[in-house]
């Protein structure tokens, strides 16, 4: 089984580009990285994993199983749309009006088409309790806040080194801005606590753009 948790937030997102579809070209366009930059992160993710081809991983990264406090809540999915065949017609002339209605229609989305922005992995911008901060013992609500607008489909907190793991809640709340969850937990007196958002094997934390957010860590103390 390839161990797809060596993989670090950057490469996941390179992986996750060529998943739909970009080339190395585009998803250094995207991610604004030059394309031996891209390169260099492939080569490194086929390193830790084991995978010989780029697409291969790619897919492998993208089917990566939801786990840890996730929740898929009816997401529909669209089958193929037939667009038919289109109609002949054996008028030169009406073909020559169709043509050049072609054309204009097409120069005209072109123009009117807004620049596309890179496409970059969500990032946590705040948390509460803050970092290192000490709070009293029982319920504590834990929040946290990305860079830009969340997914309401998944999520991962997960069990992180170097403190204990409160005890929550199984249903985190996404808030109305999009971007915020909220946790409810108990944490008892005198005690050190971690609690990270993606990270290892679970990265379900996903900006509406597809890609996993960037691992981060709370750790906070309780007053005895």
């Amino acid at each position: 089984m390839v161990d797809l948790s060596r993989l670090n937030a950057r490469e996941r997102q390179i992986l996750l580009l060529l998943a739909e579809g970009h080339t190395v070209k585009s998803a250094a366009t995207a991610t604004n990285l030059s394309t031996n930059a891209v390169n260099e992160l492939l080569r490194e993710a086929r390193r830790k994993t084991g995978v010989a081809s780029s697409r291969e991983l790619a897919r492998l990264v993208n089917r990566q199983p939801q786990e840890n406090c996730d929740r898929k809540i009816g997401v529909s999915e669209l089958g193929p749309i037939s667009l038919g065949s289109p109609r002949r017609f054996f008028r030169k002339d009406w073909m020559t009006m169709t043509a050049l209605a072609f054309v204009s229609t097409a120069l005209a989305l072109v123009l009117l088409a807004p620049q596309s922005r890179p496409v970059v992995a969500p990032k946590v911008i705040s948390v509460s309790p803050a970092t290192g901060s000490t709070v009293a013992s029982g319920t504590v609500t834990i929040r946290v806040r990305f860079d830009q607008p969340m997914r309401s489909d998944g999520w991962s907190f997960v069990r992180v080194a170097g403190g204990e793991t409160p005890t929550c809640s199984n249903m985190p709340r996404q808030l109305a801005d999009g971007q915020s969850f909220e946790l409810d937990c108990r944490v008892e007196p005198g005690r050190s606590y971690a609690l990270g958002f993606n990270g290892g094997s679970f990265w379900n934390f996903r900006g509406t753009n597809g890609l996993a957010a960037e691992a981060a860590v709370l750790r906070f103390r309780t007053r005895r």
